[in-house]
């Protein structure tokens, strides 16, 4: 079933078009920001524009080391964590050097059935992996040796970590014997469920069904919340209702509310009726810190990005971008550019090292490139991606 996530993950996106005043399954929008997604007027995104300092760092090819399809992207401190199906690769962050490779698929104490989220607690130094189809959280040292794990009473996509023993967890459209809904607040030692939102539509379950790359984004104290179908993004607070924060604006490219009422046989039949009327259903990724949103879809199989600036409420939407930082030329934007992250200030993404020879091999045997940030690495088409870090601009 993950591949079949996976290659709807990378077909389409969209979200409802409402006004700030919507509500969503009771929850009012009265107060949130309204993030205005321009598709038709999309242009390459110049990255002077909003970075300034571009740094570019091969994450290490070896054997043990083998980078596959990234499902999913964490930072934790200075450990950059992939999720790549059923193993989990993590790299030092500066160096690009890799620290970790668990690949443990099994029924033993200490394996997993499936794995689809990572976190790393980093008071205890612990690292905890969510197994949905073993309803559990299997936790390690920083040295990969397995300690114990936590049971779950339902199946979970995803998690967010709150506090030493509470957790958010994202249960998609999978109803169970002691929850309906899709997002959970959850104590581990005592087994309780304490808050639950968002119930689940059985209509909508019925036909739709995809895989966010992230659905939890920490930002300070706040944790924001995303999943799809749906146009906002909410902050989440313990023992308190979800508070929507922004409301995402795609214009003629929003789905209708009433086009999800109507019968379908399953996603597939959905998208294809979606992509007919060139409605973006799905918000495969986003991250977010204290001045900006940025989030990444899919329309007519093209990648976009959608930056969102808080200062001075500027969108940039686009499908290829340019570091002109670095007198680099533009590329177009992948799959492979859809799994990202921020780190205060920073902002991360992966280039393919196809990308990247194309762009240095247009620069004249990289003529105006930094080589420096490369350090002795050697780069081939079969390398480890790039990590790409971008320093956002003050007071932008």
């Amino acid at each position: 079933m993950k591949k079949l996530l996976f290659v709807i993950s990378a077909m389409l996106p969209v979200v409802f078009s409402c006004s700030s005043s919507q509500k969503q399954n009771g929850i009012a929008s009265v107060g949130a920001k309204s993030i205005d997604i321009e598709i038709n007027n999309s242009s390459t995104l110049r990255f002077s524009e909003v970075f300034d300092q571009i740094d570019y760092t091969p994450l290490e090819t070896t054997d043990s080391f083998l980078v596959a399809t990234v499902e999913k992207m964490r930072i934790f401190g200075d450990k950059i964590c992939l999720v790549c199906d059923k193993f989990l690769l993590i790299f030092d962050k500066k160096t690009g050097k890799g620290n970790l490779n668990i690949a443990r698929v099994g029924s033993a104490p200490g394996e997993y059935k499936s794995l689809y989220d990572v976190s790393i607690d980093q008071k205890s130094n612990e690292i905890e992996l969510l197994d949905m189809n073993g309803k559990s959280i299997h936790i390690y040292d920083m040295k990969g040796k397995y300690k114990k794990s936590l049971s779950l009473p339902f199946m979970s996509f995803s998690f967010a970590k709150a506090d030493k023993y509470d957790y958010w967890f994202y249960n998609n459209q999978l109803l169970s014997d002691k929850t309906n809904s899709k997002l959970v607040y959850f104590n581990v030692p005592e087994d309780k469920i304490v808050d639950e939102s968002f119930p689940i539509d059985n209509h909508l379950a019925s036909y739709f069904f995809v895989v966010e790359g992230t659905n939890f984004v920490k930002r300070k104290e706040e944790v924001l919340f995303f999943s799809c179908p749906s146009d906002t993004i909410y902050s989440l607070a313990s023992n308190s209702e979800p508070n929507a924060a922004y409301i995402l604006n795609f214009g003629t490219h929003a789905v209708p509310a009433d086009f999800y009422k109507h019968k379908y046989a399953d996603v597939m039949e959905f998208s294809q009726e979606a992509n007919k009327r060139q409605y973006v259903y799905f918000v495969n990724n986003f991250t977010a810190n204290e001045d900006c949103v940025l989030l990444s879809f899919l329309l007519d199989r093209k990648c976009f990005w959608s930056l969102y600036l808080e200062k001075n409420k500027k969108t940039y939407t686009t499908t290829s971008l340019e570091d002109d930082i670095n007198f680099l030329s533009s590329f177009s934007l992948d799959y492979c550019n859809v799994p990202f992250a921020m780190d205060g200030d920073n902002f991360y993404f992966l280039m393919s090292a196809e990308q990247f020879l194309s762009l240095r091999e247009a620069k004249e045997a990289g003529k105006g490139f930094a080589e420096a940030s490369l350090g002795d690495f050697k780069i081939d088409e079969q390398s480890n991606p790039i990590l790409v870090r971008c320093r956002l601009k003050k007071n932008i």
